[in-house]
């Protein structure tokens, strides 16, 4: 595998937020010194939202945009970041350590890449998927993302039109509190996940919360898939 790029200091200022669902925003934040990062699609920058106070988060961005970092965050929970996200306004400073993590793809595997995701668990996968496809990855990539309400749905249009350039990208959208209007998938996305055939044959990427990543991961293994074949990203 390449190194990882070595994390460092960052200073930024919040360039554009734009709410996206019914509580998930998306912020832009334009470096200012260094000007530039150069990160992998999965990785993830610790935010210093006041003092003592560090969050962290997925980029969403692709790694072109070298200038700037995007994030997306549910402010449901209210914790500091969301405070500071929905008082914010443009121009407002933040300073960031990156980029960290290991949550990345072998694109060395010769195997299938499932990627499993609950609510904005998602943010790091879109990149990951477009960074790997248009590189000329044939492996077959399925991905499950999991919501509860059509409301909490974003990034459909981005998702389809990988799928309709890159015939070995499949997005599996499950939601578990659907209106009777809901044409897709219903249940929790580990139950449509154990319905693959040759579970071994794949690696697997789980992003979200805790009971999701938990029950997945000793899914897996009951399953008799390798726990060398799973990684994970935990939101909380």
């Amino acid at each position: 595998m390449i190194p990882l790029p070595k994390p460092q200091k960052y200073a930024a200022r919040l360039a554009s937020i734009e709410k996206i669902s019914s509580k998930v925003y998306r912020e832009r934040f334009e470096l200012l010194e260094p000007k530039e990062i150069i990160f992998f699609p999965g990785q993830t920058v610790m935010l210093m939202v006041a003092p003592g106070v560090n969050r962290s988060m997925s980029l969403a961005g692709v790694p072109d945009e070298k200038n700037s970092i995007t994030l997306i965050h549910d402010v449901a929970p209210m914790g500091p970041y969301s405070k500071w996200a929905l008082s914010s306004k443009v121009g407002d400073p933040m300073s960031f350590m990156g980029p960290l993590g290991m949550f990345v793809l072998d694109k060395e595997s010769p195997r299938s890449i499932v990627l499993v995701a609950t609510g904005t668990g998602i943010a790091p996968y879109y990149a990951m998927a477009k960074n790997y496809l248009s590189a000329g990855g044939r492996s077959e990539v399925t991905m499950y993302w999991g919501l509860r309400h059509e409301e909490d749905l974003f990034w459909q249009k981005e998702f389809a039109e990988l799928a309709s350039q890159y015939p070995n990208f499949h997005p599996v959208i499950t939601l578990s509190q659907p209106t009777e209007s809901w044409q897709g998938k219903q249940g929790h996305v580990q139950d449509h996940i154990l319905s693959q055939q040759n579970l071994s044959g794949a690696d697997y990427y789980l992003c979200g919360n805790r009971a999701m990543v938990d029950d997945v991961r000793t899914r897996l293994k009951a399953a008799s898939v390798p726990e060398t074949q799973i990684k994970s990203e935990l939101f909380y």
